[in-house]
């Protein structure tokens, strides 16, 4: 059996229903080659069900389901790679959404470079969004990325190859406690020597930020997902979105 082109990590930990509509997303890709590992950290009983029924449902689909880690459970992470078969790797958070080519663009953009990121469009509250326009290819970016608390994309809408990974002298691991989990990440491959940098002009996955979310319930996050799960779902409201804020 051939290995699969993408290996995907999605940790989980207390956002319990909204990981269903994050998983199925990765199921409506226009790519199918890929393998999953549900990162239970800790993770509330019903994200830990909604985790195994797909796992039980579908081989491609596997779980870690572990006690809270350290910090955000990046050690999970380091161990899910360890058994990772993809040629690249993608992440994707559990109360975020995949654009249906989002691995499609993914794969394009892995070919010709070790790390990538498409376009950084986020909800912020109803129907407010907001766009990051800057690029990793920019070595000003960079730069600012490695000096500074500052950070233009989440897990979400990275990627990189599997063996670059391999060549980090340290991978996902708990960080210090005032750099952002993602941005130590980050950090590590910008670090790395002989290692190239493509940004996607596109946008693939829409970004619903758990810190602009702290009073709403559970509930409440589940009816905005849904809506916005059944809204790009709809090619010509991606296409909208994607014009509004970034004119190709």
């Amino acid at each position: 059996m051939m290995d699969p082109m993408f290996t995907i990590l999605v940790p989980t930990y207390n956002h319990g229903s909204l990981l269903r509509y994050a998983l199925a997303s990765i199921l409506q890709q226009s790519c199918q080659n890929f393998e999953v590992f549900i990162i239970c950290d800790g993770a509330m009983d019903e994200g830990v069900e909604i985790a195994w029924q797909y796992a039980r449902k579908d081989p491609r689909f596997r779980v870690l389901d572990r006690p809270k880690g350290t910090r955000h459970g990046e050690a999970y992470r380091h161990e899910a790679l360890q058994t990772a078969k993809g040629k690249f790797v993608c992440y994707l958070s559990d109360d975020d959404l995949w654009f249906p080519d989002h691995l499609q663009h993914m794969e394009e953009a892995l070919l010709k470079a070790d790390f990538v990121h498409s376009r950084y469009v986020a909800v912020l509250q109803k129907e407010k969004m907001v766009a990051i326009h800057e690029s990793l290819e920019d070595t000003e970016i960079r730069d600012r990325m490695l000096k500074e608390r500052y950070n233009i994309f989440g897990p979400t809408i990275a990627g990189h190859r599997l063996d670059t990974y391999r060549r980090l002298p340290e991978g996902w691991s708990p960080g210090p406690e005032n750099v952002w989990s993602d941005l130590n990440m980050w950090r590590k491959f910008l670090k790395l020597e002989k290692i190239t940098f493509h940004a996607i002009l596109a946008v693939t996955a829409l970004i619903l930020p758990s810190n602009f979310r702290t009073t709403m319930s559970l509930k409440e996050r589940e009816a905005e997902t849904a809506f916005w799960a059944k809204r790009i779902s709809c090619l010509s409201f991606r296409t909208t979105i994607q014009d509004t804020f970034f004119m190709l």
